[in-house]
């Protein structure tokens, strides 16, 4: 399996998926993503933008998209502070778990199935450099993730 042949995957399942397995996968995404990085983030992740990311994703099913975007939006701020924090923050996949958020506004929003497309790529690339197979998505979580999804996706 590599990059191209889930994304085709993914966009059929999305495309053959209801609203409510939608909003169940995005949701899930985000999740599971934050479960895996938070353990570092609360050791990395300054007081303010600990307390405005658990608000965000406390809020990311039935916030106002304005409100949701414009917390993210301070959470990104941590960048700009500090540049060796930028760093692990971003090694870590904060960048791309920021992503997942916007993408699943964006998803809200427009109510367009695609924009979960790039926030399960994004969880993906988060994957592929953390578990180091380089593009290789043969490895067995790798693989587990992609089955994991197929099946909220088509159960």
């Amino acid at each position: 399996m590599n990059h191209t042949e889930y994304e085709v995957g993914l966009i059929g399942w999305l495309r053959d998926a209801s609203y409510e397995q939608h909003q169940l996968f995005g949701l899930d995404l985000i999740a599971r993503q934050y479960q895996e990085i938070q353990p570092k983030l609360a050791r990395l992740l300054p007081s303010k933008e600990k307390v405005l990311l658990q608000e965000l994703l406390a809020n990311l099913q039935n916030g106002t998209i304005e409100s949701l975007t414009n917390l993210a939006s301070e959470i990104y701020l941590v960048f700009d502070a500090d540049e060796s924090l930028a760093a692990e923050l971003d090694w870590l996949g904060f960048t791309e778990f920021l992503s997942m958020i916007a993408c699943w506004l964006s998803y809200r929003e427009l109510n367009a199935p695609d924009r979960l497309t790039d926030a399960a790529m994004n969880r993906m690339d988060i994957l592929d450099r953390t578990e180091d197979v380089d593009g290789d998505w043969n490895s067995p979580r790798i693989l587990a993730e992609i089955e994991y999804q197929q099946q909220i996706l088509q159960d």
